[in-house]
């Protein structure tokens, strides 16, 4: 194969293999070797030849817009042929095609079929999707022994979303006995992982040091680290710590930023705290505060 053909698919390796990512594909080809619109087509001229590998690199290429313009529909027409040449993560990735929003009846019957044959081929995030599936009644009943099964299956090959779905099954003793401690050690795995739900989680028991020890500075780093990825919850606890100075030297701006961003995503509670808290604010820290969530902002476009 080509080097730069290499180079797309240790690309994609890197940043596609798993769950939706926001990556600037145009930095990320010039990091890794430079790679060009020349690339895409030497991968195209192999998967029109009949490549495996390459149809599912085509595939993954055109369903992520790497170098090309995003397209659901040429994705699933690679994906489709890579998958029946037996590449068990087109068979995935095409599944996450079919169910998408808006799905016909007939898309998510294949969908879930494709899903399931491959989290029984032992693909790890089909494993959690196919986990959630029956968590949340796909197959008709919901059904958390089937759930815990696959959750398991996945978490234990590493997936994320598989180690913070199980963690959440052994805090509620859900289809298990429920067990705290497993808990933490499965949302610590997926925190280390980069999990924002995971981190939140993990940010919260080291708050309340029902499990662990207490430990002030270890919640604020995890939760800074899910605020930081977006999530409203840890934005909005974020953000009322900082506005009461607790775990951290009280800075109403820079809690006033945390709520407005929480708020700014529907958090009715982070608007009810953030109103109050616009009160008591000088005009130069209403403005700060609001410096700093659109800087956050445009960090993240």
């Amino acid at each position: 194969m080509p080097r730069s053909c290499l180079f797309l698919g240790a690309l994609i390796a890197v940043f596609a293999m798993g769950a939706e990512k926001n990556i600037d594909w145009t930095a990320a080809a010039a990091k890794y070797g430079g790679i060009t619109d020349k690339t895409v087509s030497e991968v195209q001229s192999k998967a029109e030849k009949g490549d495996s590998d390459a149809q599912y690199e085509l595939g993954l290429t055109f369903y992520y817009g790497i170098l090309v313009a995003k397209n659901d529909a040429v994705a699933a027409k690679w994906l489709r042929k890579a998958a029946d040449q037996g590449i068990t993560g087109a068979k995935y990735f095409l599944s996450l095609i079919c169910l998408k929003k808006g799905a016909t009846k007939q898309e998510i019957t294949l969908g879930m079929t494709l899903l399931r044959e491959a989290a029984n081929k032992g693909y790890p995030e089909a494993q959690s999707g196919l986990g959630e599936a029956y968590e949340n009644g796909a197959f008709g009943a919901p059904n958390d022994g089937e759930a815990v099964t696959w959750f398991q299956r996945a978490a234990e090959q590493g997936d994320e979303l598989g180690q913070v779905k199980l963690g959440f099954m052994y805090s509620q003793g859900r289809a298990v006995p429920k067990d705290e401690v497993e808990a933490v050690k499965w949302y610590r795995k997926a925190a280390e992982q980069g999990n924002a739900v995971a981190q939140n989680d993990l940010a919260l028991q080291y708050f309340t040091g029902k499990v662990v020890s207490r430990d002030g500075a270890e919640a604020i780093k995890w939760l800074r680290k899910a605020a930081e990825q977006g999530l409203p919850q840890a934005q909005l606890f974020l953000g009322n710590l900082y506005a009461a100075g607790m775990d951290v030297p009280k800075d109403e701006a820079e809690g006033y930023k945390w709520l407005l961003l929480a708020g700014a995503q529907g958090v009715e509670k982070a608007r009810i705290a953030y109103s109050a808290l616009e009160a008591k604010l000088t005009p130069a820290m209403r403005e700060a505060g609001q410096r700093k969530a659109r800087e956050f902002k445009a960090a993240k476009q």
